[in-house]
């Protein structure tokens, strides 16, 4: 079980829809989102050398290249790691060191902040917004990477308001129960209608609208799910139903997201 099983389906069977559009312009299709997927995930596994389980923080503000990244990350049986783009670098350092980042993707926003630092996370650093992370590309596609059920997929750290964050350990499980969830139970999007995605991607929010889209064709502009949903679904048990295209009316649709 591999909750980024929902992405290779859907370009399976939509390849030619657009999958993620941004307020400039850009589109990409699900082909082509497909394929990006796999040669970053190809990257990190053959280029970089990491193993399943290994894991990748994402700390960046909202752009195309986050749910590229997340995707690959799963893909690969990696772990992803969020981190809020506004967080002091002493913050992101003691996530880093904690989860035991092994690469860490930013931006040209968030970059600066950590070379300015005093201590550096001993993990490598990736600019999306540099010609290294285009290079990523180059690498050959690679196939998925099939996980357990139980296997870590998302190490999703506190705010830490009342002392240093701390991680919450989630499952492919616990994803596929939160999307189930969501989709079934709070808000079933439609073939052909938008989804907003107005709170930051590294936010809990994220780990269900980034995986609603492949699982829905709908016009996505940035998910607006609140983070109370995933609270609630992660406490979902080893009995949840899990998704297949006999039983979720969801595996039907396709994704289409709008990063603002």
């Amino acid at each position: 079980m591999n909750i980024a099983n929902i992405l290779p389906e859907s370009a399976a069977r939509y390849g030619d829809r657009p999958a993620l559009s941004n307020a400039q312009g850009t589109t990409v299709s699900y082909s082509e989102f497909h394929d990006r997927v796999r040669r970053l995930s190809g990257w990190l596994q053959s280029d970089i050398g990491l193993q399943p389980g290994d894991r990748i923080a994402i700390f960046m503000e909202n752009r195309m290249a986050y749910p590229e990244i997340m995707l690959a990350t799963w893909y690969a049986g990696l772990v992803v790691v969020p981190v809020n783009a506004k967080l002091h670098p002493r913050e992101f350092l003691h996530i880093a060191d904690g989860s035991g980042t092994s690469v860490a993707f930013v931006s040209s926003k968030t970059m600066p902040q950590l070379d300015e630092a005093e201590d550096q996370p001993a993990c490598r650093f990736i600019n999306v917004d540099k010609a290294e992370y285009q290079q990523c590309f180059e690498a050959r596609p690679a196939n998925l990477v099939e996980r357990e059920a139980d296997d870590l997929a998302w190490l999703f750290y506190t705010s830490g308001t009342t002392g240093k964050p701390k991680g919450a350990m989630q499952s492919h499980r616990n994803l596929y129960a939160m999307l189930d969830g969501f989709l079934n139970r709070v808000k079933r999007v439609e073939p052909g209608q938008g989804v907003y995605h107005g709170a930051p991607m590294s936010h809990g929010a994220a780990t269900t609208s980034c995986r609603s889209w492949p699982a829905v064709d709908a016009r996505s502009f940035h998910p607006l799910v609140a983070s109370t949903w995933k609270s609630s679904a992660t406490s979902s048990r080893a009995t949840h139903r899990y998704p297949s295209s006999q039983r979720q009316p969801w595996s039907s649709v396709c994704w289409i997201a709008q990063i603002c």
